[in-house]
């Protein structure tokens, strides 16, 4: 199974790592409505990159499910972090709101001319938003939003995901 597709004027490449190392524009946080990064990914992120990411987030919250804001990357390789709130499984409409939630990390990413983004899978966590459909919304939104892009600064996209079972799954549906 390949790992590396091309879309419009933009590479995706599903990788297996540690998003907290990619030397990228921007990783994307899966973050709640309130920005408290206090676990999983999200405390993570403010861990490694510094208390700074949580001092600006504070000044940004709440969102809505499915927005997208960015905030500084502190301490990180990355230069900036895009925090999306991905929906909790059982909340009604989940399916739509991962699609908008891609779409708008896409949309920021290429308002704000980021040349390379990393994206783990959202709402898999302790959202327990079933990792199939991130997957499949996931390849969706890219393969909707990039063709009609093609003028975009966004060259290189990384699906980082930390579980080997993940990163199997997110490799089988972009093989599809």
């Amino acid at each position: 199974m390949k790992n590396i597709f091309t879309i419009g004027n933009s590479t995706i490449e599903i990788k297996q790592g540690d998003i907290l190392t990619f030397s990228v524009s921007a990783i994307v946080n899966p973050a709640n409505n309130q920005l408290l990064h206090g676990g999983g990914l999200a405390a993570k992120i403010v861990k490694a990159g510094g208390s700074i990411i949580q001092t600006e987030s504070n000044t940004l919250a709440p969102i809505a499910t499915s927005q997208a804001v960015i905030t500084g990357a502190g301490n990180l390789p990355c230069q900036f972090i895009i925090h999306t709130v991905g929906p909790r499984q059982g909340e009604g409409e989940e399916d739509k709101k991962i699609y908008k939630a891609f779409l708008n990390i896409l949309e920021l990413a290429d308002k704000l001319s980021f040349q390379s983004i990393a994206v783990p899978a959202v709402s898999t966590g302790i959202f327990g938003y079933p990792t199939e459909k991130a997957a499949f919304y996931m390849k969706k939104a890219f393969f909707d939003f990039l063709p009609s892009h093609l003028d975009t600064a966004l060259k290189k996209i990384y699906v980082v995901l930390y579980e080997l079972s993940k990163y199997k799954i997110f490799l089988q549906e972009f093989n599809q």
